[in-house]
């Protein structure tokens, strides 16, 4: 349909003809598919999720004290940054990719003030504007990196975020296979740039099962049904762990004590002795 619209330039009938059969065609599984979910597996191990959690600040505290900033300290410094920005606004690699300073990045620095990272509609895959407000600890980085970081690598203030040394702007893939080749590196955990996006759900659904509203916020899905398509298909065993929970707390609240069923027994009489009427 895409083609018959937009390089075909055909005509209205045959595009409505086109939607009919469109219609009678099996939709795509919207789930998650094998590989996502073995990735997502990993963390049901409780100690992986703070390993990754705690990774950028250990990439960050690397960098600090590197007496010799070169190239390779951009990188881990990139990395860091990319990981900390994903683990909070789980936005797309390729709007990740291009972010720059004082255009999608507003850092401010005064008392109460409010940094906020703003991607118009435009330049969004499903025309949905992002907006979040940039925790405090992030634009702290960000302001370190773009301020004293970078300008001691490449002798001047970058306009974008992920920069080359020379300047040039990272390309997403380029970007993408750092996070992955420091995330393994450090972290010991195999995941790519987009997966954090499936971290995010998870992190939300596993806390509140059926949240998938609050989900589809964060995501910047255009629907609902996008939503609950990709994640309702794992979301038994949260529902489930839930319930477990549910009665394990009712049998800590409510203790039984059981008692033996069946018929009770008559008591023993005691025999009198037939000569003197004693025991």
């Amino acid at each position: 349909m895409q083609v018959a619209k937009e390089w075909v330039k055909t005509d209205a009938a045959t595009l409505t003809e086109l939607t009919r059969l469109a219609s009678k065609l099996p939709a795509p599984p919207g789930d998650l598919t094998a590989k996502n979910k073995r990735f997502l597996r990993q963390f049901d191990d409780p100690v992986v999720l703070p390993r990754l959690r705690a990774l950028p600040a250990k990439l960050w505290s690397k960098v600090r004290h590197d007496k010799n900033q070169n190239f390779r300290t951009l990188s881990l410094a990139q990395a860091a940054l990319a990981l900390e920005i994903l683990i909070y606004m789980p936005i797309r690699v390729q709007n990740l990719a291009r972010l720059e300073f004082d255009k999608h990045l507003f850092l401010r620095n005064g008392p109460g003030a409010v940094s906020t990272l703003d991607i118009p509609a435009g330049e969004v895959k499903n025309r949905r504007p992002i907006e979040f407000d940039i925790p405090p600890h992030i634009a702290r980085m960000l302001t370190e990196y773009r301020d004293h970081i970078v300008p001691r690598v490449m002798g001047r203030k970058p306009d974008r975020l992920f920069v080359n040394p020379d300047g040039t702007a990272k390309h997403p893939q380029t970007l993408s296979k750092l996070i992955r080749r420091i995330v393994r590196r450090y972290a010991g955990v195999d995941l790519s740039a987009h997966q954090l996006r499936h971290l995010a759900a998870k992190i939300l659904l596993d806390d509140s099962p059926g949240a998938f509203e609050l989900v589809k916020q964060l995501l910047g899905h255009e629907n609902l049904k996008t939503t609950v398509n990709a994640y309702a298909g794992i979301d038994t065993r949260r529902a489930c762990r839930h319930h477990f929970q549910l009665l394990e707390k009712m049998s800590a609240a409510e203790p039984i004590s059981f008692r033996r069923s069946g018929r009770r027994r008559r008591p023993k009489t005691k025999k009198l002795d037939d000569k003197t009427g004693t025991d």
